[in-house]
């Protein structure tokens, strides 16, 4: 993330902010820092996790399924089977267990995935590599902020919103839906900005549109809005929060997260091991 996105990322923003036009090549590497600013978030985690909880049983089932027709057909035809290993397959904790009972004609197979911080990485590595490419078929704007109005930011600083009417809008889009405006500040006065499917350029826009956009980017936070002064909207649209409980429960869960998922990797590599050990033997 350091010296291929983030450090190539600073001299293209150094050159934006010297109001300086951008090479192909440069637009590539500031969006693909955009995109890892969308995707390294505890918000998209947290919607990673709720993704996985709910499609990885169905994808292992179906690849389970798969796999065993496939070694049925090369039983029939007896043809190998030609497998190719994903570049990145190793990132992801995942156990294959096979019994069958002495004797018997058929048994089963069994997968196990820690989902958590491991598929979550492999995610990350997928749209930084591939998966952002799609950025760079949009037309982007560069928006300076109106004398008097700076852009805030936020935990959550990559804004994918869908724009309905006046006063009707989420934050369901994607980076190729069309009709999505994505938002990233740049800076206090800078404002990254494209709508999908549209080829129209903004340089200056009027001050309502500006406060609205304040708005959003605040509404669009996790638990952080960051900005260079105190913006004496922000509280109003954000309101202050305490709660020692809750921030205390959060706090620890975060430090325990790493010792977590490590502990419970190694489990299941543990388990695979010595389940193996009386075979090798």
């Amino acid at each position: 993330m350091d010296q291929k996105i983030e450090t190539p990322a600073q001299e293209v923003l150094c050159k934006i902010h010297s109001d300086k036009a951008l090479t192909q090549g440069e637009w590539g590497h500031l969006l693909r820092f955009v995109a890892l600013q969308d995707v390294r978030t505890p918000v998209r985690f947290i919607e990673h996790m709720e993704f996985m909880k709910k499609q990885m049983p169905k994808i292992m089932e179906e690849e389970l399924k798969n796999g065993v027709r496939r070694l049925a057909n090369a039983r029939k035809t007896a043809q190998r089977i030609e497998t190719k290993a994903h570049p990145d397959s190793n990132m992801i904790p995942l156990r294959l267990t096979k019994k069958i009972e002495p004797g018997a004609e058929q048994g089963f197979l069994k997968a196990e995935v820690i989902v958590g911080r491991s598929t979550w990485l492999f995610m990350i590595r997928h749209v930084l590599t591939k998966a952002y490419k799609v950025l760079k078929k949009h037309r982007w704007s560069i928006i300076k902020a109106p004398k008097g109005i700076e852009w805030p930011t936020s935990d959550n600083p990559v804004v994918k919103l869908n724009y309905y009417a006046s006063g009707s809008y989420d934050f369901k889009g994607g980076w190729g839906n069309e009709g999505t405006e994505i938002l990233f500040p740049l800076s206090p006065y800078l404002l990254l900005y494209t709508k999908v499917g549209d080829e129209t350029q903004h340089r200056d826009i009027s001050m309502q549109l500006a406060m609205m956009l304040q708005h959003i980017v605040a509404e669009h936070a996790h638990r952080f809005v960051f900005s260079s002064r105190p913006i004496k909207t922000i509280e109003r649209l954000r309101p202050r929060v305490v709660d020692r409980e809750a921030f205390r429960y959060e706090r620890e869960t975060w430090e325990k997260w790493h010792d977590a998922q490590k502990n419970a990797e190694l489990a299941l590599t543990e388990r695979e091991e010595e389940e193996e050990a009386p075979e090798k033997r």
